[in-house]
């Protein structure tokens, strides 16, 4: 077993401590933005889902026909079927196929711009 005296041979001499602050890293914000991204990246796949599922729930629901009645005269068509919804279906329908595409852009468009902010400093 080495002696305390032995070890401080190897070792060599202790540094001083320092005395200035250690300046703050970029990791807390590299994963500060990473969390973000990926906090809006989640809420992204929701709305997605959210807004298919309802337009399949509208299509599976609605008739082909208009229903005049039911106040089911608004027509909504895809390449797979044609349906009659009310009025607040329609907006609702119309409110997902706008918004969906927005919020996929906007995605994008802060990945690109954060990109740079998440790339590590170089320290020389």
């Amino acid at each position: 077993m080495l002696s305390d005296r032995e070890i401080r041979e190897i070792l060599g001499p202790v540094p001083e401590t320092e005395t200035e602050p250690r300046a703050i890293s970029a990791a807390p914000r590299k994963n500060r933005w990473h969390l973000v991204l990926g906090g809006l990246g989640a809420v992204g796949v929701v709305l997605w889902g959210a807004g298919i599922a309802l337009i399949l729930h509208f299509e599976r629901s609605s008739p082909g026909q208009p229903n005049v009645r039911t106040g089911q005269i608004y027509r909504f068509n895809d390449p797979f079927s044609v349906v009659y919804l009310t009025a607040r279906q329609h907006l609702l329908v119309d409110t997902a196929l706008i918004v969906l595409p927005l919020v996929t852009i906007l995605l994008v468009v802060a990945a690109i711009v954060t990109s740079g902010r998440m790339s590590p400093t170089e320290e020389g």
